[in-house]
């Protein structure tokens, strides 16, 4: 009888859990997984990540990236600003503002970010930084700055930014490029670690099988950034890899080995 039941019901039961597990999953696209498959979505929700991300990284690599931009205090401008002494400084990838905290207050700032929703963030950190003139804001991709002259910066910045790039070389070339001649290719990126840690073989994982960039907007945790650098032939490479602090953040675990260096255009 329970059984004559059960079978005579069980169309009803099967819809009514379909129509609830459909409900369940669109309810969890609509609140998360949405951003992942709306560009829109994915860049507005990764914009606001890296807002409350920057502070916390930026502490981690606080003495790197002080040493780093130290580096500008001894460049001498060979733009079109030369007799004023004022640097012209391009960074790809600039975000909220990450490095502003780093320039000299007498230069002037050229940004490259692809992603539209960091545009007023920047905007509204420029505001406590008078003495940096922010001279163009581009949103495109650092593969292609053809708005952009030749030999026409003195330094190129970039941070956190050739891990999600489609095409390292690309990007790389167009920093030659664009940099007058014994110009500055300034960096820092997280790199994958050394083979047979376990460090790597979580680096492999998430990023073989797509699970880290889906996330983090197109961010590879797999890339050997320095040897990247090294391919596209500067003049001088001064590199070097360090580890950063990883109990602050979730993320940190994943991105502990890093890369720091100073890439110099030929004359």
């Amino acid at each position: 009888m329970n059984k004559m039941i059960f079978e005579s019901l069980w169309p009803l039961i099967f819809a009514t859990a379909s129509i609830a597990l459909c409900a369940l999953a669109w309810y969890f696209y609509k609140t998360n997984l949405r951003r992942y498959f709306n560009r829109e979505e994915n860049n507005k929700y990764f914009a606001e990540l890296m807002k409350d991300f920057t502070p916390l990284y930026n502490r981690v690599v606080e003495q790197q990236k002080i040493s780093l931009f130290e580096e500008l205090n001894a460049i001498q401008p060979n733009t079109l600003l030369k007799q004023k002494g004022i640097l012209r400084i391009l960074e790809i990838g600039a975000g909220a503002g990450a490095n502003l905290d780093y320039y000299p207050s007498n230069c002037h700032l050229t940004v490259v970010e692809p992603n539209e929703f960091f545009k007023d963030m920047m905007l509204d950190k420029l505001q406590q930084f008078p003495g940096i003139h922010l001279e163009n804001y581009y949103v495109a991709y650092a593969e292609d700055m053809q708005g952009i002259e030749d030999e026409s910066f003195d330094v190129v910045v970039a941070t956190i930014v050739a891990c999600s790039v489609s095409n390292i070389q690309k990007v790389y070339k167009e920093v030659k490029r664009v940099l007058v001649s014994g110009g500055k290719f300034l960096y820092i990126d997280h790199v994958l670690d050394k083979p047979g840690t376990f460090l790597y073989f979580k680096q492999q994982i998430l990023s073989r099988l797509g699970i880290w960039p889906l996330l983090f907007d197109g961010c590879h945790l797999n890339r050997n950034i320095d040897k990247e650098v090294e391919k596209c032939q500067f003049a001088q490479v001064l590199q070097k890899r360090f580890k950063i602090e990883t109990s602050s953040f979730y993320i940190f675990p994943y991105i502990e080995a890093h890369v720091v260096g100073v890439a110099i255009k030929g004359q």
